[in-house]
């Protein structure tokens, strides 16, 4: 439902008026995106598009190959950056810290050539550069552009820190040293954010204005500044997350519909966090909302000694890795939850913490 709203506030580009009738353009988003969440094929997706339709979430049911036609198309690429930029504004109240970083996907297409040295045909795999400013409480994707694997990291900084500041509000923003430089300092004051980029080893105290305040900050508070360009780590989870979630490589040949398809990859992460946690500032209270199936006090939680956390609402099970489920948790993959000493079956810590009987539900 989170991502029917979504596409049916799509601002449409122009389309042709003569011809066969197009589908939606709401559906065919809606069904970009439904197929890169599957990581199946287009074929195979179809199945859960179809099923969407049923449901009543599409007009009908877009077929595969028009599905892709909307992947080439150069005019679904702000689209898909202005529905990502959506999806994360609702945690404008919650998010304060930003960290911006790149990483590649890789493709299925080939760039061959004749080497004169070693007397042999070379090839390599082509890949695209995904920039991304992102919130280091939540993990959300706040603004992100696309470039190809030639793309330098350090000029796209400002106009990420632009986007980002229309819907938050920005402290703090953090960097590794590829983003250093006068232009992108200026750039994260002017956003009246405080840039937390260390300085390359051949690095000197000579720049603007920006640059000797943060040369000042990082030469002799070096401890504090450290600990505050330490929250850059969560942008490699955030990255990590959506290629273990939806693959690391993506399908389609042409560059277009391979910008779209790394695209609808970030809208799905997005959308992901929103169904997972729906996050509100009560004062000096936060809580975790779970839509209809009640709002959560982190302070209980903390008590109770279950470790839900707020970026994934993930529950520890034994020793293992935390697991998340949908929007709930299955008792088939939940055998038990630890809390204090012990471990209790799932319904008891339902219980003990007030939540209602449907969390339990699998989704």
């Amino acid at each position: 439902m989170l991502l029917r709203n979504l596409c049916e506030g799509s601002q449409a580009p122009a389309q042709k008026v003569t011809g066969r009738r197009l589908i939606p353009f709401s559906d065919a988003i809606y069904g970009m995106v439904t197929k890169v969440y599957t990581t199946v094929s287009g074929r195979r997706a179809s199945t859960d598009i179809r099923a969407c339709a049923a449901e009543g979430k599409l007009a009908r049911a877009p077929h595969y190959n028009s599905i892709f036609n909307y992947f080439d198309r150069a005019d679904v690429t702000p689209v898909l950056v202005s529905l990502v930029e959506q999806r994360a504004a609702p945690l404008a109240g919650i998010e304060t810290d930003f960290a911006v970083d790149c990483k590649g996907f890789s493709t299925s297409v080939y760039r061959r050539w004749f080497d004169a040295k070693y007397g042999r045909e070379m090839a390599e795999s082509t890949w695209l550069k995904a920039h991304a400013m992102v919130g280091t409480k939540t993990n959300i994707v706040t603004s992100i552009s696309m470039t190809d694997s030639h793309g330098s990291d350090s000029p796209e900084l400002p106009a990420l820190v632009a986007t980002t500041a229309k819907r938050f509000a920005l402290p703090e923003v953090s960097a590794d040293k590829a983003y250093i430089g006068n232009a992108n300092l200026a750039a994260i004051e002017t956003a009246g954010a405080i840039p937390f980029v260390p300085f390359k080893s051949n690095s000197r105290s000579a720049g603007s204005p920006a640059w000797r305040r943060m040369w000042g900050l990082f030469l002799y508070r070096s401890d504090e500044f450290m600990a505050a360009y330490h929250k850059r780590s969560n942008v490699e989870a955030t990255f990590s997350a959506i290629k273990r979630k939806f693959g690391g490589s993506v399908r389609s040949k042409k560059y277009v519909a391979q910008v779209n398809e790394i695209l609808c990859k970030v809208l799905c992460h997005n959308l992901r966090l929103a169904s997972l946690t729906r996050c509100t500032s009560l004062g000096s209270s936060r809580t975790l909302g779970l839509g209809s199936r009640g709002v959560i006090d982190l302070t209980t939680v903390e008590h109770a000694n279950v470790l839900v956390a707020l970026r994934h609402l993930r529950v520890q099970i034994g020793g293992r890795r935390p697991l998340a489920n949908g929007l709930g948790f299955s008792r088939h993959t939940l055998r038990h939850v630890r809390m204090g000493e012990k471990n209790v079956s799932p319904s008891m810590a339902v219980r003990s913490l007030g939540w209602p009987p449907s969390v339990l539900m699998t989704c």
